[in-house]
């Protein structure tokens, strides 16, 4: 299929759509969790959404200091990758300890929702997101301009300032920590409100 413009979800089914450096950023978003909510000698289960043909966590943590990670995507581009698409209306959602949006949940429609759902199902979640530079919105041009690329040329199907990500995320979860990748992707680990009260 010809496609006019990255608006389309269809690209990802590409292995060329990948890029072996965002396992920099899972390295990034492993290392919040590491040192802010690790407890050393349990066992934890890792959900890699959009895991892509590299599936950095996977590759990097699976098996590791007692990590076994899943991975989810809506290829299956091996035999271990699940089919799992959130733009779908039903999706199941397995149950982990951590849940792992890393340079995901731009391509997602209901981002709130299925950030709730998720957090549902797990103990934490590890996240980054493209965020729109909050000085965009005092030009309507610059801000117009943004959009388009983000839309267009990236085929991202939101776009929040990470002030939107913080009050979205401070309804779902525990912000626990928070980091900066590549200078423009904020990262997030979120604590589900539960494991305060066990």
């Amino acid at each position: 299929m010809n496609l006019r413009n990255k608006t389309h979800t269809d690209r990802w089914v590409t292995e060329e759509s990948y890029r072996k450096n965002w396992k920099l950023r899972a390295i990034d978003l492993m290392n919040l969790f590491l040192e802010n909510e690790y407890l050393e000698g349990s066992k934890y289960k890792i959900a890699e959404f959009g895991c892509g043909v590299y599936s950095p966590f996977h590759c990097l943590f699976d098996g590791k200091d007692g990590f076994e990670v899943q991975k989810f995507d809506i290829k299956k581009w091996d035999a271990d990758t699940e089919i799992l698409n959130f733009n779908v209306a039903k999706v199941s959602i397995p149950s982990v300890n951590i849940a792992v949006f890393s340079g995901v949940l731009e391509y997602v429609n209901d981002v709130p929702n299925t950030l709730k759902n998720v957090m549902e199902n797990s103990d934490f979640i590890l996240m980054s997101y493209a965020f729109l530079p909050s000085a965009f919105f005092l030009d309507e041009d610059k801000y117009l301009s943004s959009i388009e690329n983000r839309a267009v040329s990236h085929g991202w199907r939101n776009h929040y300032s990470n002030k939107d990500i913080v009050e979205m995320v401070s309804r779902i979860g525990v912000i626990s920590a928070v980091g900066v990748w590549n200078k423009n992707q904020s990262l997030f680990l979120l604590r589900n409100y539960k494991i305060d009260k066990s």
